[in-house]
């Protein structure tokens, strides 16, 4: 199976507990979303991806750095999107 590739995440800016979708291609197989804050402390929270591999959603998880942040999906043969994508967390 290809590397999942994202294109696009649903909200931008997002906040601990909040609904989010992750688009792209070759997604069928992920199931964490990877989020970074600036200084690259990261936190993993479980996706789940679509049917057809179009898309992944799942729950904004607790702890992250309020501000910019990155979100990245991995599947679950441990391959990470090639690309991240800029997210804004909100204060709870």
């Amino acid at each position: 199976m290809a590397d999942p590739r994202i294109d696009r995440v649903e909200p931008a800016e997002v906040a601990e507990g909040m609904h989010i979708d992750i688009y792209g291609q070759h997604l069928g197989n992920v199931n964490r979303f990877y989020f970074y804050d600036s200084e690259k402390k990261g936190t993993y929270s479980a996706a789940t991806a679509s049917e057809v591999g179009d898309h992944v959603s799942g729950t904004v998880p607790s702890g992250l750095t309020v501000g910019p942040n990155q979100v990245q999906v991995t599947n679950k043969d441990g391959n990470q999107s090639s690309n991240f994508l800029p997210v804004q967390i909100d204060a709870p």
